[in-house]
C-alpha cells in the first residue's frame, strides 16, 4: 500500500540508479541543513535503502526525481523526525491542530475569533497586578 505522498515507481528506481546503491545525504542543500537539518551528517558511504522528499511535501516539495533523496535508514530516521515536527507546527500555526483548533471545536468561552483576551492575560485593561510584598 502507497500513501498518497509517495514517489511513483519510476521516480524511486531512477533515484536508486543515480546514486549508485549509497545514501544521497549529500543532496540536501546547506541552506535546508543550517535551518532545519544540523544533524544529519554531511556525507555517507552506507548503503541507501528508501527514497525520501529533500523539501518534505508539506513544505511545498514536489514528487520529481529532482526532490528525490535515497537514504539510508540512520539518514532517513534523522530527517522524518524533523519533517515530522515541522509538519505538526504547521498545522498549529495553521489552526488545523493544537489547542486553537480545540478551543474553536468545543466552543470555549475563552476562544473568539475575533481576539477575545482572557481577563488572567497581561494583555488584557482589567489585568491587575499583585502589590510586591516587602
Amino acid at each position: 500500500m502507497t500513501r498518497a505522498n509517495d514517489f511513483t515507481p519510476a521516480t524511486k528506481r531512477k533515484a536508486r540508479e543515480r546514486s549508485g546503491g549509497t545514501c544521497e545525504v549529500h543532496r540536501i542543500s546547506k541552506e535546508l541543513r543550517k535551518v532545519w537539518y544540523s544533524a544529519l551528517p554531511l556525507e555517507c558511504s552506507r548503503k541507501g535503502e528508501e527514497v525520501d522528499h529533500i523539501v518534505p511535501e508539506t513544505c511545498g516539495g514536489s514528487r520529481e526525481l529532482s526532490n528525490a533523496a535515497y537514504l539510508c535508514k540512520p539518514c532517513h530516521a534523522i530527517k522524518t523526525v524533523v519533517d515530522n515536527k515541522m509538519a505538526k507546527k504547521a498545522n498549529r500555526l495553521q489552526g488545523l491542530a493544537g489547542q486553537s483548533k480545540r478551543r474553536s471545536e468545543n466552543g470555549s468561552r475563552f476562544w473568539k475569533p475575533d481576539g477575545y483576551v482572557s481577563p488572567l492575560n497581561r494583555k488584557s485593561k482589567s489585568y491587575r497586578k499583585r502589590p510586591i510584598r516587602a
